[in-house]
């Protein structure tokens, strides 16, 4: 009898140990290891109308055969650029590109919004960069999955028909 029990306790010892050992090499496997797609750096500039655009963002929105997360980046006196954790995955996106800080007063700052709306019966000025790049944009970049090629854009705020880059 003693026998028996002593068996019982080595093969619950023996799935116990197969157990752990499983769990163990799930948690270094993860799922298939990686963190997500292949991510690029990326910089590059944004003019509108001849100037540095003083601040705004651009999305990377990955189109056709390109699969993954969209990417954006601050748009800080034309400038902008991503981190290759941040940044977009290889492939064509459509690009959009708005400015901000164009109302004159943070966005988060309720008084001066209220008074924005009184004294201009609740209009704002509207975003200098033509939806045409933006919310109806017609921009596209081909990311490179070296990242090395700056993505520089000249925006026209006259321009309602073809984006250039």
């Amino acid at each position: 009898m003693f026998r028996v029990f002593q068996m019982d306790v080595v093969m619950r010892q023996h799935r116990v140990g197969l157990l752990l050992a499983g769990v163990a090499l799930s948690a270094t496997l993860g799922c298939g290891g990686t963190n997500g797609p292949e991510r690029v750096a990326v910089t590059g500039t944004v003019v509108l109308d001849g100037q540095p655009l003083s601040s705004g963002v651009i999305r990377f929105i990955p189109t056709g055969a390109t699969h993954g997360p969209a990417a954006a980046a601050t748009i800080t006196n034309g400038r902008y650029e991503t981190t290759a954790a941040q940044g977009p995955v290889p492939g064509t996106h459509r690009v959009e590109i708005e400015a901000t800080g164009y109302y004159g007063f943070a966005i988060d700052d309720e008084a001066a919004y209220v008074a924005q709306v009184e004294k201009n019966g609740g209009r704002f000025p509207a975003n200098p960069v033509p939806e045409i790049y933006n919310r109806r944009s017609t921009l596209t970049a081909e990311v490179a999955a070296s990242g090395q090629t700056p993505l520089d854009f000249a925006l026209s705020a006259a321009s309602q028909h073809t984006a250039q880059r």
